[in-house]
């Protein structure tokens, strides 16, 4: 299996292409299968907010890669705290200080730069003795 390999995303797009013509071809009234669009969502399978959102999308920015998901989310492994914030965790966990603890500690001198009593737990999760 290739790496790289774009099938999965060039098949998705040429059908995603394919429901838009038949949607505007709906709104226009000339569709020769469907008059509501109701029934378009139905024999397609999918849902009208997800279309609508790519739909809009795709006309806001007329690229065909808009009518692809996007990634959510921040990439997998990386921690948004600061470095020497790490290391006051670091230092509190180790003195056996909790996740609220840390948090509580932290929140009077770094204010809206405190991580989140997730993130801190993320960051340096307890042991299990």
């Amino acid at each position: 299996m290739r790496l790289n390999d774009k099938t999965l995303a060039r098949n998705y797009l040429k059908h995603m292409k394919q429901l838009v013509q038949e949607y505007e071809l709906i709104k226009a009234k000339k569709h020769s299968r469907y008059i509501f669009v109701t029934e378009f969502y139905k024999a397609n399978n999918i849902t009208r907010q997800n279309f609508i959102k790519y739909y809009n999308r795709f006309k806001l920015s007329s690229m065909d890669s808009s009518l692809v998901p996007a990634k959510r989310g921040r990439k997998f492994g990386t921690l948004k705290s600061i470095p020497f914030i790490q290391n006051k965790i670091v230092e509190l966990r180790e003195k056996g200080f909790g996740r609220y603890e840390i948090h509580d500690f932290l929140l009077p001198k770094y204010g809206k730069y405190t991580p989140s009593a997730t993130t801190i737990y993320k960051c340096y999760p307890p042991k299990n003795y």
